[in-house]
């Protein structure tokens, strides 16, 4: 018996909209989205990824792409002055800070969405050599 409970994808959705939205207002008590937020949102996905049951990986794997951006532009949405992008004027828009955001947390993005299709493909190698 695996000792890790397995979340349906509904759950997994609602558990990690939830860690992601409280690692992002923690983070923006400083009035500047960090490290915090980038090293959060990191471990929400991947431990998403190792307690969602195998037969919704794809909701897991896609975690990362979706939940990021709605977070970014959220965070551009009601706190613009918490982006602060090297390059990007003091008076830019909104949409201009969300798309700063995208770029400047893109390897967050990619390092997060790899980890989590290795942990999901270690899972299902594991699960198909067991008995």
């Amino acid at each position: 018996m695996d000792p890790v409970p397995h979340l349906s994808a509904q759950r997994a959705v609602r558990l990690a909209v939830s860690c992601t939205a409280l690692v992002l207002v923690l983070d923006l008590l400083d009035d500047h989205l960090g490290w915090l937020f980038a090293a959060g949102f990191c471990l929400v996905v991947i431990v998403i990824a190792r307690m969602i049951e195998l037969d919704s990986v794809v909701t897991a794997a896609m975690l990362p792409v979706v939940l990021l951006p709605v977070a970014l532009a959220a965070t551009a949405l009601f706190r613009p002055s918490a982006i602060d992008v090297e390059g990007l004027p003091a008076d830019a828009g909104r949409l201009a800070r969300f798309i700063g955001a995208i770029v400047d947390h893109g390897v967050v993005l990619a390092a997060a969405t790899a980890v989590v299709l290795a942990v999901l493909g270690l899972r299902s190698f594991r699960r198909g050599r067991r008995p």
